[in-house]
């Protein structure tokens, strides 16, 4: 199921074209199946938790996430091993995304350790009320005194991180190479070499037009397309953070870049360099 459902966002991803379309991509949401110990354990914790008292709610989160979040990991590494980096980049982030957001909603805290009693046992009870329980119990042993919704939290981080790094590599690397280079050249000339930037081979009319039409493919294309799975795939609230976070990386990378042509490069090279004007990447890099 859980290629289906990748294939399915990937084909509706290189069938678009920019701009991108929001409401196409929440009616592609709407149809995505998840990941089933993720979504089973989303439903199991929304149905206990008014029936039962914080700590001991606490105390069931402590038992089962673990196992969770092991079943996530495990998943995303098959992911990446099938279906590459970003693929798998996404997948975990999805999963972590709506664990979180499940215990946000409940507003407990998770800090707190429970007095010593048996979850087994507890758990044991409410199958009977809750038969989805059944599935989590056997691992209900393994209870463990760590914050699980700061465990979960650190785990989200970094896999936001990864995501937005592997969304956005294939253009934010070669920008961040030619302008390291640049600064390089900058003080090597304060030092007494007194040498234009663009007399460097790496900053010649030719591969910096290199350099523009690359981006310029990139950003129409893997990330496009990176950006409908991440919009298809995401959940809302995650799916700001980390549009607001490419977006400021790109344009910051793309200023830079445009500030370098402008002070380097007469305008007749600047005509042939020819740069992406920044309506045509603010166009494809919205913040939602």
């Amino acid at each position: 199921r859980l290629e289906v459902l990748d294939s399915d966002a990937q084909e509706f991803a290189k069938s678009a074209s920019p701009p991108l379309n929001m409401e196409s991509c929440a009616e592609m949401r709407s149809h995505v199946i998840d990941f089933r110990p993720v979504s089973e354990v989303v439903d199991l914790l929304n149905q206990v938790y008014p029936a039962v008292g914080k700590e001991k709610f606490v105390e069931l989160c402590r038992g089962i996430l673990p196992d969770v979040l092991d079943r996530v990991h495990q998943a995303s590494e098959s992911c990446t091993d099938s279906q590459g980096e970003t693929i798998g980049a996404i997948f975990n982030l999805r999963q972590l995304a709506l664990l979180a957001e499940c215990l946000d909603a409940f507003h407990v805290d998770f800090s707190v350790v429970p007095t010593k009693s048996s979850l087994a046992q507890f758990g044991h009870r409410l199958t009977n009320q809750i038969p989805i329980l059944s599935s989590f119990t056997s691992g209900a042993s393994r209870k463990s005194e760590v914050d699980v919704h700061a465990d979960l939290t650190k785990k989200l981080q970094v896999a936001r991180d990864f995501c937005i790094l592997t969304c956005s590599q294939e253009v934010i690397n070669p920008l961040l190479s030619f302008l390291t280079k640049v600064t390089a050249a900058r003080v090597t000339a304060d030092g007494g070499e007194k040498k234009e930037i663009k007399q460097h081979a790496f900053a010649s009319v030719e591969r910096v037009t290199h350099l523009c039409q690359s981006v310029t493919e990139t950003v129409e294309g893997p990330l496009f397309r990176n950006l409908i799975l991440l919009a298809v795939l995401m959940t809302h609230k995650e799916l700001s953070v980390i549009m607001k976070t490419i977006h400021e990386n790109v344009m910051d990378a793309y200023s830079q870049l445009e500030t370098i042509i402008q002070e380097e490069y007469t305008a007749e090279e600047a005509d042939t360099i020819r740069l992406p004007t920044r309506d045509t990447v603010e166009r494809i890099l919205p913040v939602v």
